[in-house]
């Protein structure tokens, strides 16, 4: 037996990274995944767990900054560097497998699960969110929309 799922996925990812003057680097990461599944009777078909749709984004900050006196005033001179990564995977429809199955009737189910998580400096923190560039809804998501099972039966 094969059974074809396609679907929607939508993936937001968000972060925010602070550098402090002459720090070491800083960075955040975000991350959102969707992963599907098809069971017959309780039992994975294969190939098992599917990423849909994966997002990791990550930014790292660096803020280099000097003061020089110039009659009473500071002139800052320096370097900022802003890093940006983002690595994105996704698969619209995939077929999974079973078989030979015997004739009768079997439940036949579509699992989905749906991951973020946001880290700064290394440690797992809080997704931020907030307003970039007018969207409003500048967050870490990941969310399944429209999806279709298609089953078909193979006799060998």
């Amino acid at each position: 037996m094969a059974a074809t799922v396609s679907m929607e996925a939508a993936l937001g990812t968000y972060n925010v990274t602070t550098a402090i003057v002459n720090g070491d680097k800083s960075s955040s990461s975000s991350r959102a995944v969707i992963k599907v599944w098809v069971e017959i009777d309780g039992v994975q078909m294969e190939p098992g767990m599917v990423v849909y749709a994966d997002r990791l984004q990550a930014t790292g900050v660096t803020l280099a900054l000097t003061c020089t006196v110039d009659e009473g005033s500071c002139v800052v001179d320096g370097d900022l560097t802003l890093e940006l990564f983002q690595r994105t995977k996704n698969a619209n429809a995939f077929t999974f497998f079973a078989g030979p199955l015997s004739p009768t009737i079997y439940s036949v189910v579509v699992k989905a699960q749906a991951l973020i998580e946001c880290r700064t400096n290394a440690a797992v923190a809080a997704c931020p969110a907030g307003i970039l560039d007018g969207y409003v809804d500048a967050s870490t998501q990941a969310a399944i929309g429209k999806a279709t099972l298609i089953i078909e039966e193979h006799q060998n």
